[in-house]
Protein backbone atom coordinates (compact mmCIF):
# COMPACT_ATOMS: atom_id res chain seq x y z
CA UNK A 1 0.00 0.00 0.00
CA UNK A 2 2.89 2.35 0.81
CA UNK A 3 4.12 2.01 -2.78
CA UNK A 4 0.66 2.55 -4.38
CA UNK A 5 1.14 4.56 -7.55
CA UNK A 6 -1.41 6.22 -9.82
CA UNK A 7 -1.38 6.08 -13.63
CA UNK A 8 0.90 9.15 -13.75
CA UNK A 9 3.51 7.58 -11.46
CA UNK A 10 2.53 9.59 -8.37
CA UNK A 11 3.21 7.77 -5.08
CA UNK A 12 -0.20 8.34 -3.46
CA UNK A 13 0.36 7.19 0.14
CA UNK A 14 3.83 8.73 0.33
CA UNK A 15 2.48 12.09 -0.84
CA UNK A 16 -0.43 11.92 1.62
CA UNK A 17 2.04 11.24 4.46
CA UNK A 18 4.19 14.16 3.33
CA UNK A 19 1.14 16.48 3.32
CA UNK A 20 0.06 15.22 6.76
CA UNK A 21 3.51 15.96 8.18
CA UNK A 22 3.34 19.51 6.78
CA UNK A 23 0.03 20.75 8.29
CA UNK A 24 -2.18 18.83 5.86
CA UNK A 25 -3.46 19.60 2.40
CA UNK A 26 -5.10 18.40 -0.79
CA UNK A 27 -3.77 15.82 -3.23
CA UNK A 28 -5.18 15.18 -6.69
CA UNK A 29 -4.40 11.84 -8.27
CA UNK A 30 -5.82 9.04 -10.40
CA UNK A 31 -7.20 6.32 -8.12
CA UNK A 32 -5.74 2.96 -9.06
CA UNK A 33 -8.46 0.64 -10.30
CA UNK A 34 -10.09 -1.58 -7.76
CA UNK A 35 -11.52 -4.90 -8.74
CA UNK A 36 -14.10 -4.41 -11.48
CA UNK A 37 -13.66 -0.62 -11.61
CA UNK A 38 -11.78 1.69 -13.91
CA UNK A 39 -9.24 4.27 -12.70
CA UNK A 40 -10.82 7.62 -11.85
CA UNK A 41 -9.45 10.99 -10.89
CA UNK A 42 -9.77 11.67 -7.17
CA UNK A 43 -9.03 14.53 -4.81
CA UNK A 44 -8.20 13.86 -1.16
CA UNK A 45 -7.54 15.97 1.89
CA UNK A 46 -5.29 14.80 4.70
CA UNK A 47 -4.19 16.09 8.13
CA UNK A 48 -1.68 14.58 10.47
CA UNK A 49 -2.08 13.59 14.11
CA UNK A 50 1.50 14.23 15.22
CA UNK A 51 1.29 12.61 18.68
CA UNK A 52 0.19 9.30 17.21
CA UNK A 53 2.09 9.60 13.93
CA UNK A 54 -1.13 8.97 12.08
CA UNK A 55 -2.96 10.84 9.40
CA UNK A 56 -6.66 11.19 8.79
CA UNK A 57 -8.03 11.98 5.39
CA UNK A 58 -10.97 11.84 3.12
CA UNK A 59 -11.39 11.84 -0.61
CA UNK A 60 -13.94 12.26 -3.33
CA UNK A 61 -13.96 11.29 -6.96
CA UNK A 62 -13.73 14.33 -9.23
CA UNK A 63 -16.56 12.99 -11.41
CA UNK A 64 -18.85 12.93 -8.34
CA UNK A 65 -17.82 16.49 -7.45
CA UNK A 66 -18.45 17.57 -11.03
CA UNK A 67 -21.90 15.96 -10.90
CA UNK A 68 -22.73 17.71 -7.60
CA UNK A 69 -21.45 21.03 -8.92
CA UNK A 70 -23.50 20.64 -12.09
CA UNK A 71 -26.63 20.01 -9.99
CA UNK A 72 -25.87 23.05 -7.82
CA UNK A 73 -25.31 25.22 -10.90
CA UNK A 74 -28.55 23.98 -12.48
CA UNK A 75 -30.48 24.83 -9.31
CA UNK A 76 -28.89 28.29 -9.13
CA UNK A 77 -29.64 28.93 -12.80
CA UNK A 78 -33.28 27.92 -12.29
CA UNK A 79 -33.47 30.19 -9.26
CA UNK A 80 -31.97 33.07 -11.24
CA UNK A 81 -34.42 32.48 -14.11
CA UNK A 82 -37.33 32.64 -11.65
CA UNK A 83 -35.98 35.84 -10.11
CA UNK A 84 -35.51 37.42 -13.54
CA UNK A 85 -39.09 36.46 -14.47
CA UNK A 86 -40.41 38.00 -11.24
CA UNK A 87 -38.41 41.16 -11.89
CA UNK A 88 -39.68 41.37 -15.47
CA UNK A 89 -43.31 40.88 -14.41
CA UNK A 90 -42.88 43.50 -11.67
CA UNK A 91 -41.27 45.91 -14.13
CA UNK A 92 -44.08 45.32 -16.63
CA UNK A 93 -46.58 46.03 -13.85
CA UNK A 94 -44.85 49.29 -12.96
CA UNK A 95 -44.68 50.29 -16.62
CA UNK A 96 -48.38 49.54 -17.08
CA UNK A 97 -49.24 51.47 -13.90
CA UNK A 98 -47.10 54.39 -15.14
CA UNK A 99 -48.79 54.31 -18.53
CA UNK A 100 -52.30 54.25 -17.05
CA UNK A 101 -51.45 56.99 -14.55
CA UNK A 102 -49.85 59.25 -17.15
CA UNK A 103 -52.75 58.67 -19.53
CA UNK A 104 -55.25 59.59 -16.80
CA UNK A 105 -53.26 62.68 -15.84
CA UNK A 106 -53.03 63.66 -19.50
CA UNK A 107 -56.80 63.42 -19.87
CA UNK A 108 -57.30 65.52 -16.74
CA UNK A 109 -54.85 68.17 -17.96
CA UNK A 110 -56.50 68.21 -21.37
CA UNK A 111 -59.93 68.61 -19.75
CA UNK A 112 -58.67 71.43 -17.51
CA UNK A 113 -57.09 73.20 -20.46
CA UNK A 114 -60.32 72.86 -22.42
CA UNK A 115 -62.28 74.38 -19.51
CA UNK A 116 -59.72 77.19 -19.32
CA UNK A 117 -60.01 77.83 -23.06
CA UNK A 118 -63.83 77.71 -22.93
CA UNK A 119 -63.84 80.21 -20.07
CA UNK A 120 -61.78 82.72 -22.03
CA UNK A 121 -63.74 82.07 -25.23
CA UNK A 122 -66.95 82.86 -23.35
CA UNK A 123 -65.36 85.93 -21.77
CA UNK A 124 -64.26 87.12 -25.19
CA UNK A 125 -67.76 86.55 -26.62
CA UNK A 126 -69.36 88.47 -23.74
CA UNK A 127 -66.88 91.28 -24.24
CA UNK A 128 -67.77 91.37 -27.93
CA UNK A 129 -71.48 91.59 -27.07
CA UNK A 130 -70.79 94.45 -24.64
CA UNK A 131 -68.66 96.20 -27.23
CA UNK A 132 -71.46 95.80 -29.77
CA UNK A 133 -74.00 97.26 -27.32
CA UNK A 134 -71.69 100.15 -26.46
CA UNK A 135 -71.13 100.89 -30.18
CA UNK A 136 -74.83 100.70 -30.84
CA UNK A 137 -75.51 103.05 -27.96
CA UNK A 138 -72.79 105.48 -29.01
CA UNK A 139 -73.80 105.38 -32.67
CA UNK A 140 -77.46 105.85 -31.97
CA UNK A 141 -76.83 109.22 -30.38
CA UNK A 142 -78.93 108.10 -27.46
CA UNK A 143 -76.20 109.00 -25.09
CA UNK A 144 -76.56 112.69 -26.04
CA UNK A 145 -80.10 112.65 -24.86
CA UNK A 146 -79.18 111.59 -21.37
CA UNK A 147 -79.74 114.23 -18.74
CA UNK A 148 -76.60 115.73 -17.35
Amino acid sequence: MYEATDLNGLKIVQNLIHLAQNDGGFLRYVMPPLEGERPEEKISYVEGIADWKWYVGTGEFVADLDHELTEMIDKKEASIRIKIAVIMVTLAGFLFFGYVTSRQLGLQVRSSLQEFQNFFDQAAQKQNRWQQRIRFFLNSNNWRKLPT
